[in-house]
């Protein structure tokens, strides 16, 4: 307890909280981002695979666009070095219960996350993707 000594009580209880949220900060990078769309589900599982992206777009057709109680679409991930991958997305309720198919690229009926529901508060989504921002700019190599 030398530390204890040198700072006296006060300065041991101004230190703790500080303490408290550093750990609470290095918990939150840890969790995995929201993901409210599929976009967002396969982008994260292409990261996970450490597969770097240009752009993903899907495809729908007027059949799939109808059905009310699953979700299937084309989907096509354009990568950084100019190729494309096609594949499929497939949802059993609509969103959830996901798999993608991008065979060109190693992924074969992987299980996607689930999506995050969407807080009610506009603010607090806001917050939510500045948070997002800087979790990302932390994590970058």
């Amino acid at each position: 307890m030398q530390l204890r000594s040198r700072l006296g009580w006060a300065g041991l209880v101004l230190l703790l909280p500080l303490i408290a949220c550093i750990a609470a900060l290095a918990a939150y990078l840890r969790l995995p981002p929201p993901l409210y769309t599929h976009h967002d589900t396969i982008a994260f599982t292409l990261a996970r695979h450490e597969i770097r992206y240009a752009d993903i777009a899907f495809e729908q057709t007027f059949e799939e666009r109808q059905n009310v109680r699953v979700f299937s679409a084309g989907v096509r991930v354009r990568l950084r070095d100019g190729r494309i991958a096609h594949g499929w997305i497939g949802c059993e309720n609509r969103e959830s219960d996901c798999f993608l198919e991008l065979r060109s690229l190693g992924i074969r009926g992987e299980r996607l996350p689930p999506l995050t529901p969407r807080p009610a508060i506009p603010w607090l989504l806001q917050a939510e993707q500045v948070l997002n921002r800087m979790r990302e700019q932390a994590l970058r190599p």
